[in-house]
Formats: structure tokens, C-alpha cells, sequence
């Protein structure tokens, strides 16, 4: 299950945000209909950024409608989902 907290490995580096960046976790919850939603910590960036549905594509690869970004998931050795890629801002 993609649910859960996961830290943003990529954050400001070069503002007062670099000091509560590694402290914030990004959170995913599941929606009703089966979506994904992405909620930032208000610390994380200046002002609230909204939240980011993602809409699955397969069991690891999800795609946000807002800006038809993708975000992937991926699993450690014992198969379970330790990492999200690109959870915010499409490379």
C-alpha cells in the first residue's frame, strides 16, 4: 500500500525552509475512490501548498490530472513500498 509518510529528499537548501525541511514528512492517503492524496507539511514551503491527487496507472506508477506529472513508488527487498519518486514536482 502507497499510504503513509515519506520525507521529501528534495527541499530548499539555501533558505530558512532548509532548517524544518528534514523534520517534515509528506503524507499519502487514500481516497474513497481509490486516488491517491498528497499533503505537505506548512513548514516545508512558504505558504500551504495545495493538495495532489494522483490517479493510479498501475500498481507502482500513479498520474497527477492537475499537471499530468507521474509519480512511482518503489520497494525495498521484502516487497514492501519504501519510496516515492517525484511526489511533488515533475522532473
Amino acid at each position: 500500500m502507497q499510504t503513509g509518510n515519506y520525507r521529501d529528499v528534495e527541499y530548499s537548501r539555501n533558505t530558512l525552509a532548509k532548517v524544518t525541511a528534514p523534520f517534515k514528512d509528506i503524507n499519502i492517503k487514500k481516497t474513497d475512490t481509490g486516488n491517491l492524496v498528497i499533503n505537505t507539511p506548512n513548514l516545508l514551503f512558504i505558504g500551504k501548498m495545495p493538495d495532489k491527487e494522483l490517479v493510479p496507472i498501475d500498481k507502482l506508477l500513479f498520474r497527477r490530472p492537475s499537471d499530468n506529472a507521474f509519480t512511482a513508488f518503489g520497494e525495498n527487498s521484502n516487497g514492501e513500498i519504501e519510496f516515492a519518486f517525484n511526489p511533488l514536482f515533475a522532473k
